[in-house]
């Protein structure tokens, strides 16, 4: 790589960081600052909604703006046809969700909402009105500029959705926010130094090469979203706005870490394996490297999570979101699967075979979708605990069904791919597991909070660090007393 392309690299990775690290951290203080202030069937009213919606986002971008930015040459001409496209299927995404608002009001049966179902089917216009813009500025990396906009987009957003929460607006600081942060993000993208301006040119077969690409990420994000919010779909409509509001809160904070992880996975190993795809002894090093670095990672942040994040929802969110804790926790433990799915799926694309993680996924996501609709179909009692149990358990099948595909493809090896994936993660959970349901019911006793979560995290530190020592792991991600008996070894 040229120097400048380095350059040109590396600041691209630091402002991506930036932007989706400040932009993560705000979206967590403003949605704590409104789960304070609102109700959970707030959140499960717009959760429900969102369902629908997303559709809709996935619809509206179509495919066009990764379709613009991977392409080496783009005419005005086809630009100004995508631009029309986009705002045209923009309008009639909205006119769709406005005049279907009542039926998925009938759906999901809540009293609001018809109407708030119809006036966040704005966004899609107000959307599709930048999308051509913001291609254009991951096109050309100019993700400081993207990182500014998005930033104060969200900022403003956010400040005015909690003045408005602040005065009573209820569910509807919440579309405010929504429609506040996509106004001002396509606002900010018009006005900026050299924004694109559309001519009045339409014509189709400038963008075939276009739609060709765009087609195929359009049906891999539309199978992907569908996969990961149809569970969203049939709480919504089986356990009430109430329910749904702890259901869509624990699901969103408890994938967040896997989510972090995974995109570190992306953009650190799938270069990595695509390299390395003709050399396959350090093809087979690096896949289990990458696994049990991740393995590593996943023990020593995830059960802590498990086990502590109850304490947090009680200081930061009060009383009235206890509801969510237990959902919260095995929405971790599913999260911690999540990483060597993307590991698998990552080196699976490397080698030129994503087509059979596509197929791991679409099996497993269709068997799991419909056991969970035939659990609400016939199940006298509705848990939120149980869906996420259903969940675990086809996680666990999709990864066993990857590690089988990649051992088929590379021959790496069932037991040593089980060996630097699951032997370090699950002794971890086990271990939780036991302080969990055995430690913490007696330390609640007899020491306050703060007491019982210092006990608890040294204990748990302390014999995972014991646990390391014995299978001699070594290692220097791991915090503490880990990290010294490596520089010991």
């Amino acid at each position: 790589m040229e120097p400048s392309a380095n350059i040109s690299t590396k600041r691209s990775l630091k402002w991506n960081t930036i932007n989706y690290g400040v932009n993560l951290g705000l979206k967590f203080l403003i949605t704590v600052v409104l789960q304070r202030l609102l109700n959970p069937s707030d959140f499960g009213l717009i959760a429900s909604i969102l369902v629908f919606t997303g559709v809709a986002q996935v619809i509206v971008d179509n495919g066009f703006q990764s379709a613009i930015v991977q392409s080496h040459k783009l005419s005005e001409e086809a630009l100004s046809t995508v631009f029309f496209i986009n705002v045209g299927i923009g309008t009639l995404c909205s006119i769709a969700l406005f005049a279907l608002a009542p039926i998925i009001g009938d759906f999901i049966s809540g009293r609001e909402i018809v109407p708030v179902t119809r006036v966040l089917s704005m966004v899609y216009i107000v959307q599709s009105v930048s999308l051509v813009q913001r291609a254009l500025l991951m096109r050309d990396h100019a993700f400081k500029t993207l990182a500014m906009i998005e930033i104060g987009a969200s900022v403003l957003a956010g400040v005015t959705a909690i003045f408005y929460a602040l005065q009573g607006g209820g569910v509807w600081s919440l579309v405010i926010m929504m429609l506040g942060q996509a106004a001002l993000t396509s606002f900010f993208l018009w006005i900026q130094p050299g924004a694109f301006k559309p001519s009045w040119v339409f014509e189709p077969s400038a963008v075939k090469d276009l739609w060709k690409f765009g087609s195929n990420v359009f049906m891999n994000g539309l199978f992907i979203y569908l996969n990961s919010r149809i569970d969203l779909l049939l709480t919504g409509r089986s356990m009430g706005l109430g329910m749904q509001g702890y259901y869509s809160r624990g699901k969103d904070y408890g994938l967040l870490p896997s989510g972090v992880m995974v995109g570190i996975v992306s953009r650190s190993y799938f270069p990595i394996f695509s390299r390395l795809h003709s050399n396959e002894p350090e093809l087979r090093q690096s896949y289990l490297g990458a696994l049990e670095t991740m393995a590593l990672v996943a023990a020593v942040a995830f059960p802590p999570m498990y086990l502590l994040v109850g304490y947090v929802i009680q200081w930061a969110l009060g009383d009235k979101w206890n509801g969510m804790i237990e959902v919260t926790q095995w929405f971790i433990v599913l999260s911690s699967l999540y990483i060597f799915n993307s590991i698998n799926a990552n080196f699976l694309a490397g080698i030129g075979k994503p087509r059979n993680n596509l197929i791991i996924q679409a099996s497993t996501g269709i068997v799991r979708i419909t056991t969970i609709f035939f659990y609400f179909r016939f199940a006298n009692e509705l848990s939120m605990t149980v869906t996420v149990f259903i969940l675990i358990f086809f996680s666990f099948i999709e990864n066993h069904l990857s590690f089988y595909s990649v051992d088929r493809e590379k021959a790496i090896g069932v037991k040593n791919i089980f060996r630097h994936s699951y032997l370090i993660l699950m002794p971890a959970w086990l271990l939780a597991f036991s302080i969990e349901f055995l430690l913490r019911p007696l330390l609640e006793c007899i020491f306050p909070q703060l007491v019982v979560v210092l006990i608890i995290t040294t204990v748990f530190l302390g014999l995972l660090y014991c646990f390391f020592r014995f299978m001699r792991i070594k290692t220097p991600i791991l915090p503490l007393g880990i990290w010294l008996f490596r520089k010991k070894g």
